[in-house]
């Protein structure tokens, strides 16, 4: 039997997104779940959880995360792509991110992987999987890395949303925020992505194995992750490319919050 053409493979895989697209577009639209405008295709913010809700019904929870990951994984490399702008109060975090030099490592190699799998291997369901493998790695290296740039931490009207490309996804009201501070700690050793201490009721969003910015919080928070949510947490570090300007600007967001509750329960004289 010959062996599949890689093309064929990548096409057989975007057919079967497609096909799972489908699948959630009909859940969406049978649970009667609505965009309010075509912005919102975005998913900013809560766009996961509408999908884990259309494919509750068919998935366990787990999978359903997953595959909801899966299908925005496409959906923000495909934004990439065409290099579509983030929302205004947006924070980028991503540029030291050791997935930047790896996109470039694995662009380089697969093909290489691809073509030493056609030579080297006889049997032909077993090249069929490999390829199929790489080609998945590919698009989950280069779709992760989108998402960093896409879902960057927002400053919003309530709070400040915080994410870890589509891993991860924090929202700290203003509120709760008693300290905010500029403060750049590396990491022991290779560490990438979220870390939670249990005991200290804290976590750290590293990228390039550093913070710069630390919350500490009178309220805990929570962290969505694919597999759930994190304990609660009080205080809370993240990386930032411009971690001053950040601050800044959510230390005239706090004042300004606090000072609307602070007047809020004043009648005019």
């Amino acid at each position: 039997m010959d062996a599949i053409p890689a093309w064929l493979l990548v096409a057989l895989s975007a057919v079967g997104e497609a096909l799972l697209v489908f699948v959630v577009v009909w859940r969406l639209r049978a649970s009667r779940i609505r965009r309010r405008s075509s912005t919102a295709l975005s998913l900013y913010p809560g766009g996961s959880s509408a999908i884990e809700e259309a494919l509750g019904g068919l998935l366990p929870l787990p999978l359903a995360r997953f595959a909801a990951a899966e299908l925005l994984l496409w959906w923000y490399l495909a934004r990439w792509i065409c290099r579509r702008p983030v929302p205004a109060g947006s924070y980028s975090y991503h540029r030291r991110s050791p997935l930047g030099p790896l996109l470039i490592v694995v662009a380089l190699t697969t093909p290489v992987e691809l073509l030493l799998l056609e030579l080297l291997l006889p049997w032909n369901r077993v090249r069929w999987l490999l390829a199929i493998a790489a080609v998945y790695g590919v698009v989950w290296v280069f779709g992760l890395y989108a998402s960093m740039t896409q879902l960057q931490h927002r400053v919003e009207e309530r709070g400040v949303r915080i994410r870890y490309g589509l891993l991860n996804e924090a929202f700290v009201p203003y509120a709760a925020i008693t300290e905010i501070k500029v403060e750049r700690v590396r990491a022991t050793g290779m560490t990438e992505g979220l870390r939670v201490d249990g005991e200290e009721h804290s976590a750290r969003m590293n990228v390039g194995s550093r913070t710069d910015i630390t919350f500490v919080l009178a309220a805990p928070i929570s962290i969505r992750t694919l597999r759930g949510s994190t304990p609660p947490v009080t205080r809370f570090s993240l990386a930032a490319d411009d971690p001053e300007n950040l601050v800044e600007d959510l230390r005239a967001r706090m004042a300004a919050a606090a000072a609307e509750t602070r007047g809020s329960p004043l009648s005019p004289t």
